[in-house]
């Protein structure tokens, strides 16, 4: 089999491999057999691979779940009265069935998440982050560009120099804002 973007031929191998999802964070699977490109370093599963990665990626959702407070639950009932919908048709909702709301079995009734309704009502999807993991790719930049020197209302500071900055007076003349200052440190 060859790569698609390097034409270069997969080798087959096995060991553990790391797998980071949008929902239960970083998780690895181990003792799985798998393709990897050598040039581009691009990965090919297996069905018996995918398998294993989606079992495991399922046990640990159900646990993330089951750490949550039960307060957070909901049944059936309420969940369609929430999506104003009958409960008949909550179960038959083909999206709903494909676990696009969280739901865990308790004593013997299959619960909803409160947080993950809401969600698929007013977005269709009511999946969220169960971990605290962040995807270190995806990073929010704030770019503050640097001012031309033509501006004459600032300028920046040469290298070594210090900006000076003065506290606002709040019309307070400099020897009210000093007897302020001497107050508030006594």
């Amino acid at each position: 089999m060859r790569c698609y973007d390097c034409n270069e031929v997969y080798q087959l191998k096995s060991g553990s491999i790391k797998i980071s999802s949008n929902i239960v964070g970083k998780f690895e699977v181990h003792n799985v057999s798998f393709y990897r490109c050598p040039k581009c370093r691009k990965f090919l599963y297996p069905e018996e691979t995918v398998d294993r990665i989606e079992k495991e990626e399922n046990k640990l959702k159900d646990e993330l779940l089951r750490a949550l407070p039960i307060g957070d639950f909901v049944l059936s009932t309420e969940a369609a009265k929430i999506l104003n919908i009958s409960r008949q048709a909550f179960h038959k909702h083909n999206r709903i069935r494909r676990g696009f709301i969280y739901s865990i079995h308790f004593c013997g009734k299959k619960v909803y998440h409160r947080k993950s309704i809401l969600l698929f009502k007013e977005k269709g999807d009511g999946r969220f982050p169960l971990s605290k993991y962040e995807d270190k790719n995806n990073h929010k930049y704030i770019v503050i560009s640097k001012p031309s020197q033509s501006e004459n209302d600032f300028s920046w500071p040469r290298p070594g120099k210090k900006l000076n900055i003065n506290p606002p007076n709040y019309g307070l003349s400099s020897k009210d804002m000093k007897d302020n200052y001497k107050w508030r440190t006594n």
